[in-house]
């Protein structure tokens, strides 16, 4: 009889044939599935790859706009300082009265201007003589390259991040074909088994195909982050105006870019910094922007860099650190955010820590570069700016609390919160040194570490030199404010101890900023101790600002010195218009020359030619009076200044005070002298009571008036000396009083000056002045 247990019954039959063509159909739909998701995997991966070449087109074309522009930049500043040059000298030979040469030279300045766009309005004015008023760089910089090269940049990242979507959606494409894979897996086990395993298997395998249908439906319907390409090119106009110091034009653009793409975190970003500059700055809406930002992309170590920034401007320093820290954990190869902490917790009055946090800072800078120039490259030049940046951070924190440091358009921050002041401008003038010296140890010897090499310095002078007709150099003219003429500018110092061979370098900047081609690197080649110069603009016309002058030895800072170059061409300003000779009888017009000496504009003789290697100052101008006293044995000094030429006829006048020395020699006045002052009518009187009137037409001394004894001259006290000069007749005075009267025609034009008559003679002059006569 047979087991009625193991009998396939017709019933059980049909349902194990329903449930078979169900796992087929089953396993169809998801065979289909994966067919779909295979085709969207396909899809994504050719999207990602046509994303990715376009990134990359749009990297180069941002790459080669800007090398091409960065060339042409390049190249019309070239023709800008050459233009400069040749004016320079058409003017120098237009004061030599050598017009036909003078104009050789405009002709081809005239000829260089046509070279390049830059040397053309709109960029850059000229005045009625052809010299260049102003030149507009970062507008031409802007429309040259910067926009341009600014969106292909852009439009890269845009694709590059539009690459990245794509390669996740094709990532979670390629995840759900695993698991489909899986499903199948179960499902065609579930068609050979029975039982309990089989509805499991079943279960298992419909839910995850459930999940994964659910996660590339959702996969699939998630669009794709696209900034569109006019929110890109609002933000690269933002950045060209950024780039000219628009800011508020630059807001309104990037604001605009945010109309069309909020989430664009980019223009965030720059908007958020552009209200840093604005006047007055916009902390607040800086750091919202700034803050929206590192929300979208919380992997940019910009954003936080400038966050950190921005919350030190604050006075929120707990903050600052915070957030530059995360900056350099994002980034290995910057160095800046480490100065801002420094300068935090500096600002925090926790002097250890702020002198362990600038060590760091100047150690992670030096590991950058040497990590750089270990694979035979350079560091990139923004680090360079970085360190610069560190010294600029301390001298504004300086200006702000200790009145250090200050010049015009300074950046200026809140210090309401800043704690422990006293230890401030120790630590700041420490570190300022530090920063600079390690700054150019490490670009020149590989390293932070600098020692002391002995030298001294003494702070730096700066001077003009004066020349006579024949081209022969006269004298010095120390000041720390020049004309804008295009005269060379030297650089004086007395130094001690050098040793040979020791590596200087010069570094000039101009308005905080560094002047690169006025950089000069070289071995000391004069004596151990003495007296020297420096041409501080080698062959380039120096545009108006400030400038701030360094110099190095082996990486020591071991002097600097400030002056500053005016916008125009004169440093003289209207006289007064009520000053009249105090004391002589005189009937006057105009004033036409008045010099207190509250400073050196008129360009007065500061030093001689012929003065020994200690560079001994034979003039000095020190409280309102100028101070002549010559070093030279057995010779007079006579001075003028670059103003004081072409004064033929009028009435001279100069108050005079004995200092010390020699009383039977003569100081006083000259008139109608060469520009050396080899000749010309001399004024004299001496300390003990006597004057004597006479010219030196031939380098031989002759006596108008011979040497006379009067009583109106007070031996112990301030003369005045006077002198009406009218063609070749001369009246002469001495504190009001007429004392003597000479008709000579020997000389008829010329420089007036001044000048003592022997060595280690010391004399104060003072209230130059000189009127047209009636």
């Amino acid at each position: 009889m047979a087991d009625a247990s193991v009998k396939t019954t017709p019933e059980k039959s049909a349902n194990e044939d329903r449930i078979k063509r169900w796992l087929r159909i089953l396993i169809a739909f998801v065979a289909l599935l994966v067919t779909i998701t295979s085709f969207l995997e396909n899809y994504a991966s050719t999207q990602k790859a046509t994303c990715s070449r376009r990134a990359k087109e749009y990297t180069a074309a941002s790459t080669a706009h800007r090398t091409r522009g960065m060339l042409e930049v390049t190249f019309a500043n070239y023709l800008i300082r050459e233009y400069d040059e040749l004016m320079d000298q058409a003017s120098s030979l237009k004061y030599k009265n050598r017009p036909l040469e003078s104009g050789a030279f405009i002709t081809a300045a005239q000829t260089i201007a046509k070279e390049s766009p830059l040397l053309a309005p709109p960029y850059t004015t000229f005045d009625e003589r052809g010299w260049r008023q102003s030149t507009q760089f970062s507008r031409y910089d802007v429309d040259t390259w910067v926009i341009t090269s600014t969106l292909f940049s852009e439009r890269s990242e845009a694709a590059a991040k539009v690459a990245e979507a794509w390669n996740n959606k094709g990532d979670n494409y390629k995840a759900a074909l695993v698991v489909f894979a899986v499903v199948l897996f179960l499902l065609a086990l579930a068609s050979l088994i029975g039982g309990c395993v089989r509805w499991l298997f079943l279960m298992v395998g419909l839910g995850l195909a459930t999940l994964v249908s659910l996660a590339v439906l959702l996969n699939t319907l998630t669009p794709i982050p696209n900034i569109p390409d006019a929110a890109l090119q609002r933000y690269a106009q933002g950045y060209g105006y950024a780039w000219q110091g628009q800011y508020q034009e630059a807001i309104l653009a990037y604001s605009q870019a945010l109309q069309i793409y909020p989430n664009y975190a980019n223009a965030l970003a720059r908007r958020g910094r552009a209200y840093f500059y604005i006047q007055p700055p916009d902390y607040r809406r800086a750091l919202q922007d700034l803050e929206a930002a590192s929300r979208l992309e919380g992997n940019n170590y910009g954003i936080f860099w400038s966050l950190g920034w921005g919350y030190y401007l604050i006075g929120d320093y707990a903050k600052s650190i915070e957030a530059s820290q995360k900056s350099l954990n994002l980034n290995s190869k910057v160095c800046s955010p480490a100065f801002n902490i420094a300068i935090a917790r500096l600002a925090m009055g926790k002097a250890s820590e702020a002198e362990k946090a600038y060590e760091a800072a100047i150690a992670r800078c030096e590991k950058i570069v040497k990590e750089f120039r270990t694979v035979g490259l350079e560091a990139p030049y923004t680090l360079w700016d970085e360190m610069e940046g560190g010294v600029q951070d301390i001298e504004n924190l300086l200006c702000a609390t200790h009145q250090k440091h200050c010049y015009p358009d300074r950046e200026q921050h809140d210090v309401s919160r800043i704690v422990n002041r006293e230890a401030i401008l120790p630590i700041g003038e420490k570190y300022l040194k530090r920063i600079k010296e390690a700054l150019t140890a490490l670009e020149y010897y590989n390293t932070t570490n600098v020692q002391p090499t002995g030298a001294k310095f003494d702070p730096l002078v700066f001077a003009n030199k004066f020349y006579n007709e024949t081209d022969k150099f006269q004298s010095y003219v120390e000041r720390n404010r020049f004309p804008y003429r295009g005269d060379s500018i030297y650089a004086l110092w007395n130094y001690f101890n050098v040793k040979p061979g020791m590596q200087t370098v010069w570094k000039v900047y101009r308005d905080g900023v560094e002047k690169p081609d006025l950089r000069y690197v070289g071995k000391w080649d004069l004596q151990v101790n003495g007296g020297a110069e420096k041409k501080i603009d080698s062959w380039f016309v120096m545009a108006p600002g400030r400038y701030d002058v360094e110099v190095y030895g082996d990486g020591e800072l071991l002097s600097t010195g400030t002056f500053e170059i005016s916008q125009k061409e004169t440093l003289t300003f209207p006289p007064p218009l009520n000053i009249r000779p105090p004391s002589a009888p005189v009937s006057v017009g105009a004033l036409l020359f008045y010099d207190d000496f509250a400073n050196n504009d008129h360009g007065w003789w500061t030093g001689n030619a012929n003065t020994d290697a200690s560079r001994r100052t034979e003039a000095k101008i020190e409280k309102g009076e100028y101070i002549v006293l010559s070093h030279k044995q057995g010779t007079a000094w006579r001075v003028t200044c670059a103003d004081c030429g072409n004064l033929d006829n009028g009435y001279f006048e100069v108050s005079t005070r004995y200092v010390s020395g020699a009383t039977n020699y003569g100081y006083g006045l000259i008139l109608r002298g060469d520009a050396g002052m080899d000749h010309g009518y001399l004024f004299s009187l001496t300390a003990d009571g006597s004057f004597r009137i006479a010219k030196d037409v031939t380098d031989t001394v002759v006596s108008l008036v011979p040497w006379t004894n009067d009583p109106i001259i007070q031996t112990q006290g301030v003369n005045r000396l006077g002198v009406l000069a009218r063609g070749d007749a001369f009246e002469f005075f001495i504190n009001g009083k007429s004392v003597a009267r000479v008709s000579d025609a020997s000389l008829t034009r010329g420089y007036f000056g001044l000048y003592v008559g022997t060595a280690e003679l010391a004399i104060a002059f003072s209230q130059v002045r000189v009127w047209a006569i009636r």
